[in-house]
Formats: structure tokens, sequence, C-alpha cells
């Protein structure tokens, strides 16, 4: 199955070229990181350090990683560490955060000659994949090169268990190229031995969205006050990470409250900033006044009852000036929900639909320690956003003590991935 699927890139790879090529022009970053998607990415010098390769999609599983990264830069600084992302998010997040590592480029494409020039480049000691983004091509040629290779913060929801059922003849041997697989939880275990990997191969670690979310800082919640204009008496309520269909429902929401509570405000950030003109297409039609966040930087801080967030990572830190937060991807099936782990390090209430398999332990255990609310449609999401606002003076918490016993995957990871780097 993996030589036709060998062989069917390196055929496709002439018209990926062009297309890609393409379609790249229209991306913030990748017109200007082209050729890493084809292979010729950074080489590295042989120099005699050990090199780490470690692989995001985008910036969730990138700032899940950073915490792994510093304390492996930090414990032996002599190792050579190289990222690569998929997307936009990815790149501006490892632009910002990642300054302590050696190389950041663009993950080459699936296709035989893409795969093999980027590996003969970078010659790597040891791979390691964040969550989600498994290559079959990429992975096969790891295991033949004699590559370790690693998947972190692994999660499987039942929904993906079913589609990979479907493509067990690729997805099995996928799997079985990595090494160890470090799962965050035991349902993601247990998915993987239903495909059929031998328990050897996996290890339960926990989830290191709980070790990556960090309390917005006092002075700068004070600098995003500022920003956004937030007055003493106003309430601000962040939706994060929202999708098709949620934001309909975020702004009818917004708009039936703000009858009730005048001083209300709402930041509103989809997942993907590239959906922002269909986003404020819904505010426009229910003639809700808004600004864009990235008009700020022409106009200088604005005030507005809604604010359409369209700037990479600053998410995490408007969530700290939220008084009760909303995480998307979760309203409307099949949903699969977003961390919860980013609002509720903030001390705050954190609302959530029904739909969150991906983050279903982490939404029970953040739910039993009472940081977590879950609203099964609109109508109750209405209802509990009321309540809570009614009462947030009430609901502060203590999240960092209460969220201290989900941390210390990222210490555990860091030397496991210490010890699997190979000796030179």
């Amino acid at each position: 199955m993996i030589a036709v699927y060998h062989i069917i890139t390196s055929l496709l790879a002439p018209f990926v070229v062009p297309v890609f090529a393409l379609f790249a022009q229209f991306s913030k970053y990748k017109g200007k990181g082209l050729s890493s998607h084809f292979g010729v990415v950074p080489e590295t010098p042989n120099d005699g350090r050990p090199t780490l390769w470690l692989s995001a999609l985008s910036s969730g599983e990138l700032s899940s990683a950073i915490p792994v990264l510093k304390k492996i830069s930090e414990k032996r600084p002599d190792i050579r560490i190289i990222v690569s992302v998929t997307t936009d998010s990815g790149y501006e997040m490892a632009r910002l955060k990642l300054d302590f590592v050696d190389q950041v480029f663009f993950h080459p494409l699936d296709c035989l000659p893409f795969s093999w020039l980027a590996l003969k480049r970078t010659r790597p000691d040891l791979f390691v994949l964040m969550d989600t983004g498994f290559w079959p091509g990429f992975l096969h040629l790891l295991k033949a090169q004699g590559v370790p290779a690693l998947l972190l913060n692994g999660r499987m929801s039942n929904s993906s268990l079913r589609r990979y059922m479907n493509l067990k003849p690729l997805i099995l041997p996928t799997l079985n190229a990595f090494t160890v697989l470090y799962m965050q939880n035991e349902s993601g275990v247990e998915a993987m031995l239903k495909l059929g990997l031998q328990e050897d191969k996996l290890k339960q670690v926990g989830d290191l969205k709980f070790d990556s979310a960090e309390r917005t800082p006092e002075l700068e919640r004070s600098r995003l006050r500022d920003i956004y204009k937030i007055r003493g008496e106003a309430m601000v309520w962040v939706a994060g990470s929202t999708h098709a269909g949620e934001e309909e429902i975020v702004a009818d929401v917004f708009q039936s409250l703000k009858r009730r509570y005048e001083n209300l405000i709402l930041i509103l950030a989809p997942r993907r900033i590239e959906r922002i003109d269909a986003v404020a297409e819904i505010f426009k039609k229910r003639e809700i006044p808004f600004l864009l966040r990235s008009e700020f930087r022409r106009t200088g801080a604005r005030s507005a009852d809604v604010v359409l967030l369209d700037t990479y990572g600053e998410l995490s830190r408007v969530y700290g000036i939220a008084h009760i937060a909303f995480v998307g991807n979760s309203l409307i099936a099949p949903g699969g929900g977003h961390s919860l782990v980013e609002p509720a390090v903030q001390g705050i209430p954190v609302l959530h639909g029904p739909y969150v398999e991906n983050f279903i332990d982490s939404a029970n255990a953040l739910g039993k320690a009472q940081l977590t609310v879950s609203a099964k449609d609109a109508q109750e999401l209405e209802e509990k956003l009321g309540v809570l606002l009614q009462n947030f003076g009430q609901l502060a918490k203590n999240a960092e003590s209460l969220l201290e016993p989900f941390k210390g995957a990222s210490d555990r990871l860091a030397d496991l991935l210490l010890e699997s780097l190979p000796q030179k």
C-alpha cells in the first residue's frame, strides 16, 4: 500500500508544484516559504550536533509544544532544534515565540521527492509530531532511514477512529511507523488499541495544554483594556475559536443579552481568520456595529460593543480581560471542541457546547473542578450566560491552584524525548 502511495505522489509532484505555488500567493507566509513545501528546507550543517525536528500543524499544536522545547533547550543547549509548521498561524506563532530554536520552516508536502529531499537536507536524529498530521509517505521514509519518530499529545476521537477504521490498511502501517505514541488520555490509548497498535507503543502522559496555558499578566491585561477601551463597569464576553454556524448563534445571543446588559461587550475570534469576511457579514445583516481588531493598528485604540479578532496569536491573552468565555466548535454537530484550558486558567467561567469529543477528558475534569459549564444548544447558552453574567463577581476562582494537579506533562515529555534522542 505504501509503495503505491509513493508512486502516486511521485507522479503527481510535477503537477502539485505549479498548483500549490499559485495557491500560496494568496497566503500571508506560504509564498515567502514556498521552497520549503517542495523539500528545499534550510540545510543543517554536519557539525556533530544532534538534531531534533518537531512538526506542528498550526498555532494550537505549536503552543502546546513550546514548554517542552524550552525545557529541552535548557537541559541540552547542544541540541539543534528545527521546527516545521503547516499553517500561517503556526508560522506566525513560531516567529514570535521560538527565538531559541535553530530553524523554522513550512513542512514539505507529502510527495516522495519533497519528503526525501527535506530529510536529506536536515538529517534529523529524532522526529517529533504534535497531536495530528499523519503523513504516510514522510513517516515511512523516517522509518526506512532509521530515524525514531514520536507522537506527542496524541489524541483520537470516536469519529476519527471510525474514519481510520475504514482506511486501516493505510493508517495502521503509518501509525506503526512511530516508535512511541504519547497520548493525552486513556480514551486515546483505547482508540489506538482498537486500530491494532501494539500496547508497548502507547503511553499516556497527560495533556500539554495544561502546561502551555498561562494566566495573562496584570500589566498585559491593563494594556488590553486600554486598547479595547474597556470601561470599569463593562462585562466582557469572549467567544473564541468559533466555527461556521456558531457565529450566528453568538450574534443572536449577544443581541438578546445586550437588551438586559447594556454594558456587555463581545470579542469574537473565529478559529480560521480566513473566514473573517463571512463572520463580519453575519453582524452586518443583524445591524450590529462592530470593529475589526486589525483596524486598531491603523486608527489606534477604539471603543466598540463588538470586536472581531482578525489578528494572529492574541486570543489566549484576550481571555485575560474576559469575565466569561465561550469556546467554539462545540455547539453544532459533529463539532469536536477546542482546548478549554486557555480561558479556564484565567479564572473565569468557561462555556462550551455538548460536542467536545476531542477534549472530553479535560472537559469532564474541568467541569468537576467547576471551571467549565456545558450548554446543549443556543437557548441554553443564552440562559446560562445570563446567569453567569448576573453572578460573575461571585464566581472568581483560584484557577491556578485548581489546575495545578493537571500540570507536569511537559517536564515528563522533555525527559522522554531526551532519552529517545540517539547518542552521537
